[in-house]
């Protein structure tokens, strides 16, 4: 884990993300501080109509005067931003209202979609569903998030990234572990469950 300091775009893993930039699959733990504004999670500033963050985690404090965000500060808003977690703190030190989690500005967006937030904030609360300890732990916010996320239920306490499959069973209303593996699989053998006290 590493702390990230700057004056501006401070980021946890791309301060400013220009043009076509896609990123994807990426986490961070650490501590952000802007001593001014601009700060995130995973990138201060998704610039381009086409940039793209998905499948992407915050579980650090990100720290400025504005714009400030668990996951993505400010960004085009044509550019992509889905299917991503945030379970750290955003915090503003001054009365300035753009922060948020996936988004600090009022202006429209129309690609940003399916992004879990522990809680939220004064910008961007139209693009995240808050979530509580209980649905994170439970493998329901996994199995929303989607094919790139997993959970070992019972041991993981949130969805992580590449993790262990999860499944659901409209039946029971229950998620549960599986194996990975390709769709045909799936669809001959249905699901390969697991028992998460057993490991079988």
């Amino acid at each position: 884990m590493t702390n990230v300091k700057a004056k501006q775009y401070a980021a946890g893993i791309v301060g400013y993300a220009y043009g076509t930039s896609q990123i994807d699959r990426c986490q961070n733990l650490g501590d952000i501080t802007a001593t001014s504004t601009y700060a995130a999670g995973i990138t201060a500033y998704l610039y381009g109509a086409a940039g793209k963050l998905t499948n992407c985690h915050n579980d650090g404090t990100v720290t400025a005067t504005g714009y400030v965000a668990t996951l993505v500060a400010t960004s085009n808003a044509a550019a992509t931003i889905k299917h991503s977690l945030n379970a750290g703190k955003a915090v503003c030190t001054t009365t300035a209202t753009t922060v948020g989690n996936v988004r600090t500005t009022t202006t429209a967006a129309t690609n940003i979609s399916d992004n879990y937030v522990t809680e939220n904030y004064t910008a961007g609360t139209a693009y995240e569903t808050v979530v509580t300890d209980a649905q994170l732990a439970s493998g329901e916010v996994a199995y929303k998030l989607g094919e790139a996320w997993g959970q070992t239920l019972g041991t993981d306490e949130i969805p992580v990234i590449d993790g262990m499959a999860v499944g659901y069973d409209e039946t029971d209303d229950r998620y549960f572990n599986k194996m990975r593996g390709d769709i045909a699989d799936f669809e001959e053998n249905e699901e390969i469950r697991i028992d998460t006290a057993t490991g079988i």
